[in-house]
């Protein structure tokens, strides 16, 4: 126990000073008896079992006088920072602790004011340096002491070692910004949350991507917005059917761009759980499958003409062979006088036959892939001998034709005839499509990142449902009254013997866009 050699009051090791008399205290070796009362009311006067509560206590507790200087503190300090109490005591506390950190020792000793200004206590962390050099992450609360008179006694510190609680914070900190970091990177796939209300509250680098809106303009929007508005009704209904049934939604859907543009996509839906375990809103992700759908259509429409093909060149032979014979039969009976009524029925007897040896001629060019004649074409001016060719048709005198050509494209490489017949197809089709009249524009231009030469036929007909677009190139798919089904079919072929591209774009009421695409010349 330490005694004061002027009011010969007993402390313990706590102390520094005398809380009384203000002069340093002796250490008396050997010493053992409890601590004696004193008419001081002060923390030192709470007894013997305070004494070792403080002194043993897992935390820092150093007790100051209103200018820093430590007056107490207890065992702890020594075990936490490394420096014995005599050396807390004489050499300055603030100037051990916070050695070549003079902006945390000065922010320290502010706080300190502001706790014998304030009646609140004050908080502050910071790391300190210990004797070997380590740092401490502290977690210190401040307050001042007053006595009965509101009169500031001293300063009460108390640091909690919180190292290990903010590696683990900064962990956590350096996790979820990677998380951060992984989902903005995402830019092929559709991520985006909502909450009960279906209100989008997470909008991703991916989904703007994709999509196209803006952050600004579907934060806290209806995730309906995604969906068609054909569709968005029984989608939503089969989604909250899936959700309640099995806890998730996973099917392909149509969704829909801010250019009102629709693609097929894989959408997934999942409950969103906070901590609680308690469901706060849902994540949706989509990938969008366009492409791919593309190939597997692909692949199945030339395993399909393959398989029509070899049918289509059977009957065609079947049929050509007869029909050589009737109409070798019709030549004979026409160089004969008959009736007029027998004439007449004669020649609807031709006129059905010779529609019968086009069809034919249709299958023999359907089934058989004639390999092109390739040779470097001037684009522009292959496609300027096409209104000429449809101007004999009556459906092309109704529309509006207009060319929009890019000058100095580069040479494509092609045969002339048989572009020639894609082009005509097309182009019959739009006016097809437009009985009451309506502008077809074709338009040339260079597709520099993917290096075709372009050509679009655009037309401002009824367009067409996402069901005939996935049909628009098979064999026999037709939906005119007295269409084959075959026209767009051998285009597609011809395009393809020419290692190029037909695509199609179209939507109700919005008039229909084909694009092909064919290589350079060179």
């Amino acid at each position: 126990m330490k005694k004061c050699p002027r009011c010969k009051t007993q402390y313990n090791n706590l102390w520094y000073k005398c809380m009384k008399c203000r002069i340093e205290l002796i250490l008396q070796k050997g010493e053992i008896s409890l601590f004696k009362k004193t008419s001081y009311v002060d923390p030192a006067s709470s007894g013997y079992l305070l004494e070792q509560l403080i002194d043993q206590a897992n935390a820092l507790i150093i007790f100051t006088t209103t200018d820093g200087e430590a007056l107490m503190c207890n065992e702890a300090v020594e075990f936490f920072t490394g420096y014995k109490r005599e050396d807390i005591f004489r050499q300055g506390w603030l100037d051990l602790l916070y050695k070549q950190q003079l902006a945390r020792k000065e922010m320290f000793r502010a706080v300190m004011k502001g706790c014998l200004i304030s009646i609140k206590s004050k908080t502050y962390e910071s790391s300190i340096i210990r004797k070997d050099g380590t740092e401490c992450m502290l977690s210190w609360r401040l307050s001042a002491i007053r006595d009965k008179k509101n009169n500031n006694l001293g300063i009460l510190c108390v640091g909690h070692d919180i190292t290990d609680k903010k590696i683990t914070e900064d962990d956590i900190d350096i996790h979820g910004q990677n998380l951060k970091d992984i989902l903005t990177s995402i830019r092929e796939y559709v991520l985006m949350t909502t909450n009960l209300e279906g209100k989008i509250t997470y909008y991703g680098l991916g989904a703007r991507n994709i999509f196209g809106w803006p952050p600004d303009e579907v934060y806290l929007e209806d995730i309906s917005l995604i969906y068609p508005k054909y569709s968005r009704s029984e989608t939503i209904k089969k989604l909250s059917e899936n959700m309640q049934k099995n806890g998730k939604f996973e099917n392909e859907v149509q969704l829909v761009r801010k250019d009102s543009v629709e693609f097929s996509a894989i959408l997934t839906v999942t409950p969103l759980i906070n901590r609680q375990s308690q469901t706060i809103g849902y994540t949706y992700m989509a990938k969008d499958i366009t492409d791919k759908k593309k190939m597997e259509q692909q692949m199945i429409r030339s395993e399909k003409m393959a398989a029509v093909g070899q049918l289509a060149s059977g009957i065609a032979h079947e049929i050509n062979n007869p029909l050589l014979v009737i109409m070798g039969r019709i030549d004979l009976l026409e160089e004969e006088k008959m009736p007029a009524d027998v004439s007449k029925a004669l020649e609807t007897v031709r006129s059905q036959s010779q529609r019968i040896r086009i069809l034919v001629d249709r299958l023999l060019s359907y089934s058989r892939e004639k390999k092109p004649d390739a040779k470097p074409l001037d684009l522009n001016k292959l496609l300027q001998t096409i209104t000429p060719l449809l101007s004999y048709y009556p459906e092309f005198k109704k529309v509006v034709w207009k060319e929009n050509f890019q000058q100095d494209l580069p040479m494509v490489k092609g045969d002339f005839n048989q572009l020639q017949e894609v082009f005509i197809n097309l182009g019959l089709n739009a006016c097809q499509a437009m009985a009451e009249g309506g502008e077809i524009v074709i338009t040339t231009r260079y597709d520099e990142a993917g290096q075709f030469t372009e050509a679009l036929v655009k037309d401002t007909g009824p367009g067409m449902a996402n069901e005939q677009l996935q049909r628009i190139f098979d064999p026999f798919f037709t939906t005119k009254e007295k269409g084959t089904g075959l026209g767009l079919s051998i285009c597609r072929n011809i395009i393809d013997q020419h290692k190029g591209k037909i695509d199609v774009e179209s939507s109700p009421g919005k008039g229909t866009t084909f694009i092909v695409r064919l290589p350079p010349a060179d």
